[in-house]
C-alpha cells in the first residue's frame, strides 16, 4: 500500500515523494494542479510524516515521561492523535506514540522534505545562531578556553558554523545523516550522525550543550537530560530552547496552537515542568535568554553543579 507524501505549495499541490513501507523517495514523481484554496482546509502546509495513526503502523502506549504516572486526561486530538496532560505533574505528551524505528525512519527521510537552506534561510539561521551565542556566553566561564560545544539535533550545522567563528571547539549530534553530511560539506562541522542518547560520547566532555527545538521530539526527554548532565563537565551549561505550552496562546488556542505539530512534537513542555525534569537529572535551573513576552518560545538555561 502506498502513502504519498505531500508538500503545499501556491498554487498548486506537489507530490515530492512516494513512500511504500516506510522508505521515501526524495525526487518529485508528480504534480498536481489542485488550487491552494480550494483544499487549504484539508490540507497542512508541511509534509504529511510517514507516522500512521489509523492502525497500519505500531503505536505504543507510553507512560508520563516526567514522574511514571499512568493517570491522565485528554487535552485534544488532532489529525488522529490524541494529546494528553498527565494528572499528576502537568506534563503533556502524545499518547499512543509511534515506535522510536518509525520516528527514526521519519527524519532520514521525510523531515522538512529533505530540502536543503537557501542562501537567504542561511544567512538568517546564522544571524540567530550568532544571537543565540551571544546570549549564552554570560554564563560562559571564561576560563573555559577554549569552550567544548555539543549541538545536539544540529540540523544544518548554523550554531557550529558560528561556534567555530568565534573561536568555540564545536561538535553536533544529528539524526538526519543528510543533513550531517550538508554540515560536514558546507562548514566543516565535526558532526556525529547518531540518535541522541546514543553517541557513546565520554563523560565530562563539553562546558555548553544546546538542544534547540530538539527536546520535544525525542521519545524519552528525561533520559536525554541525563545524559546531557553526564556529558557537561562541572559547571557547564545547558540551553534548551523549545515551544513553551505554558503560553497564554497554547491553552486558549490548543490543537490550532502553531506548536501543536504532530506527532512531530511528542511532548508539550512547559518551563515549570521542564525545569522538573530537569532537576531530577541532576541540573540546576540558571536563568532565561532574552525573548520578548509575545513569542511563545522560551529559551531556559540550566547548569551543572
Amino acid at each position: 500500500m502506498y502513502n504519498l507524501l505531500i508538500v503545499l505549495q501556491k498554487p498548486e499541490l506537489r507530490v515530492l515523494a512516494i513512500v511504500e513501507d516506510g522508505v521515501a523517495e526524495s525526487r518529485r514523481v508528480h504534480t498536481l494542479s489542485i488550487p491552494y484554496r480550494a483544499r487549504a482546509g484539508r490540507l497542512e502546509r508541511r509534509p504529511i510524516c510517514l507516522y500512521n495513526p489509523d492502525g497500519t503502523r505500531p503505536m505504543k502506549t507510553v507512560p508520563c515521561n516526567l514522574c511514571g504516572s499512568m493517570k491522565w486526561h485528554l487535552l485534544f486530538e488532532k489529525q488522529g492523535f490524541t494529546i494528553v496532560r498527565c494528572d499528576a505533574c502537568g506534563l503533556a505528551w502524545v499518547n499512543p506514540q509511534p515506535e522510536e524505528n518509525e520516528i527514526a525512519a521519519y527524519y532520514q527521510t521525510a523531515y522538512h522534505g529533505r530540502a536543503l537552506p537557501t542562501r537567504r534561510k542561511e544567512r538568517t539561521k546564522l544571524a540567530e545562531a550568532r544571537a543565540t551565542l551571544r546570549g549564552l556566553r554570560r554564563w560562559v566561564d571564561r576560563r573555559w578556553s577554549p569552550v567544548r560545544l555539543l549541538d545536539i539535533g544540529s540540523g544544518f550545522g548554523f550554531l557550529l558554523a558560528e561556534a567555530r567563528r568565534i573561536g568555540w571547539n564545536g561538535c553536533g549530534i544529528e539524526l538526519a545523516g543528510w543533513q550531517a553530511e550538508f554540515s560536514r560539506t558546507r562548514f566543516g562541522a565535526e558532526v556525529i550522525p547518531a540518535p541522541f542518547p546514543g553517541s557513546q560520547l565520554p563523560p565530562a566532555s563539553f562546558e555548553v550543550i544546546t538542544m534547540l527545538e530538539v527536546i520535544e521530539h525525542l521519545p524519552d526527554p528525561a533520559l536525554a537530560l541525563s545524559e546531557c548532565a553526564r556529558l557537561l563537565a562541572p559547571g557547564g551549561v545547558l540551553l534548551l530552547r523549545f515551544p513553551d505550552f505554558g503560553h497564554p496562546r497554547a491553552s486558549r488556542l490548543g490543537p490550532a496552537w502553531r506548536g501543536s505539530v504532530v506527532p512531530d512534537h511528542l511532548y508539550y513542555f512547559s518551563l515549570a515542568t521542564l525545569k522538573s525534569m530537569a532537576q531530577r537529572a541532576g541540573l540546576v535551573y540558571a536563568g532565561r535568554l532574552f525573548n520578548p513576552p509575545w513569542r511563545e518560545i522560551t529559551k531556559a538555561v540550566f547548569r551543572k553543579p
